[in-house]
């Protein structure tokens, strides 16, 4: 038995605080979607398939004869989803730091466990982000005309809060998220990379180590991703209920053309209308096609903006709202009415300002192999494992998932 309280020994201590569920509730503080989910940690094997069904059967007639002589059966559209998504985040400290804090129990612990929390900020920051996208991996896109300096201006401040110091970031050669196919621009001195040296949330700006001038191929519109994200996660919201109505281009396999809301969701743009006209509007449309939506999530500029004109209205009522998926949890909400009953708004930053998602939550799913974010070396018994190659310790955090809508109707996206 070691008398030194090195990374084994803190091993245990940090499994059974990061295996307690009140722990890691607290990374969903800032991301209600991510917490009101419901989730499923049963997806074993190599695919997975989602039925939806898209027309009612339509073998009905004045008379027999006619109803079996007419129309068809129900009409199902199985999504094919042959893969999940793996996501890595990765601790490292050096042995020279995890000895200089062992003199103190609790400061050796601390150490350890701020490198581990920010493992788990970044791995389900990084769930957040995708279960709004599109799975293109996109962050925020440059508004710069002119491409002097190493300043980019975000084309949606608000897109700011997901990048920071550190970050090596990829740019799309043109108005590309990710999705569209046309790959990243070449960059020098670092072919394909950029670093970031500094972020300014309330201007939306974002600073690099190099100038813009030598990114080739960087237009205005173009994308920004964090390395290794571009068109790499798994189709959130944002592709089971685009923002513009799907072409007849195959997703998961199904053409979603052949019903275009039953089979990616409602959309509307309510750009010049009072948020509240939007909202009704979009939710009375859901409702008559059988959907019942409980909750609508806004960037949280939008949701500080739409309260703050409901202080006369009486359908708004605000207050406390646990989160389904993790009910330990509470968030601020406002309640407005639909035909079938109340739908919680809730703030939430992965949501870009302008923009607001709805959905009835039942229909939704993310699925994971396992544990969401999982110590990749749970196996063994511990969380930190020397390396082999360096005098450092790792703890790497491993995510297989993807979102399942089995009733895409029952999505809505607005623009405001």
């Amino acid at each position: 038995m070691t008398q030194v309280f090195d990374y084994q020994a803190a091993g245990p201590i940090l499994k059974q605080r990061y295996e307690d569920s009140g722990v890691l509730n607290g990374f969903f503080e800032d991301y209600p979607f991510l917490a009101d989910v419901p989730k499923d940690e049963s997806s074993d094997g190599s695919a997975f398939q989602v039925t939806v069904k898209s027309a009612y059967m339509s073998t009905r007639n004045r008379t027999v004869p006619g109803a079996l002589a007419n129309g068809g059966p129900d009409v199902y559209q199985p999504f094919n989803i042959q893969t999940l998504y793996n996501d890595y985040a990765v601790a490292q400290l050096s042995l020279t730091a995890v000895d200089n804090a062992r003199s103190n129990e609790g400061a050796m612990i601390k150490v350890l466990t701020e490198a581990m929390d920010g493992a788990y900020m970044s791995a389900y920051e990084s769930q957040a982000n995708q279960l709004m996208s599109n799975g293109g991996g996109m962050r925020g896109q440059v508004a710069n005309t002119t491409y002097t300096g190493n300043v980019i201006t975000l084309t949606n401040p608000g897109d700011a809060v997901k990048f920071w110091q550190g970050q090596v970031l990829q740019v799309s050669v043109a108005n590309d998220d990710g999705a569209g196919g046309l790959g990243v621009a070449a960059t020098t001195p670092l072919p394909g990379t950029l670093t970031l040296y500094g972020v300014d949330y309330g201007a939306g700006t974002v600073t690099t180590t190099a100038n813009l001038n030598s990114i080739t191929g960087l237009v205005t519109n173009s994308g920004l991703f964090m390395i290794g994200d571009y068109g790499t996660g798994f189709p959130g919201l944002g592709a089971w209920n685009p923002i513009t109505a799907p072409t007849s281009t195959l997703f998961y396999g199904v053409d979603r053309t052949r019903n275009i809301v039953g089979l990616s969701g409602w959309r509307y743009n309510g750009q010049g209308r009072a948020y509240e006209n939007s909202l009704t509007y979009l939710l009375a449309r859901m409702c008559s096609a059988g959907a019942k939506p409980d909750r609508a999530y806004m960037n949280p500029i939008d949701w500080a903006q739409f309260a703050n004109t409901q202080t006369n209205k009486v359908i708004i009522d605000k207050g406390k709202v646990p989160a389904v998926g993790t009910p330990e949890l509470s968030f601020e909400g406002l309640t407005i009415m639909s035909p079938k009953g109340p739908v919680t708004i809730l703030a939430d930053i992965t949501v870009p300002q302008g923009y607001c998602r709805i959905v009835e939550l039942k229909h939704l799913t993310l699925r994971s192999n396992g544990k969401l974010c999982r110590p990749s070396s749970n196996w063994v018994g511990t969380m930190w494992l020397p390396s082999y190659a360096d005098d450092i310790v790792q703890a790497r955090l491993t995510t297989r998932s993807f979102l399942v809508s089995r009733e895409p109707k029952s999505t809505g996206v607005i623009q405001f």
